[in-house]
């Protein structure tokens, strides 16, 4: 997984968080989602604790305007790989 790119929606409680925080241990640059925005800083503060590099989106994915995350995952990253 080393610098490999994921987007992870759900990303602040359950297996979502857990995806997360393994992706970010096996050295992937994990995009976090989730629709609380008090839940992607916890996720983020927990994945930046272990080094992890990890953008963070406070959004609704079912929302049509979510698409944005696509392009700034692009422009951070250069893609999702993963």
């Amino acid at each position: 997984m080393k610098n490999k790119v994921s987007i992870i929606t759900g990303a602040a409680q359950g297996i979502g968080l857990a995806t997360a925080l393994q992706c970010g241990a096996e050295g992937a640059i994990v995009a976090v989602c989730n629709l609380r925005a008090d839940g992607v800083d916890a996720a983020l503060a927990q994945l930046q604790a272990t080094s992890a590099q990890a953008p963070g989106y406070a959004l609704n994915v079912t929302d049509r305007e979510a698409s944005h995350v696509n392009g700034a995952v692009l422009e951070v990253s250069g893609g999702v790989t993963v």
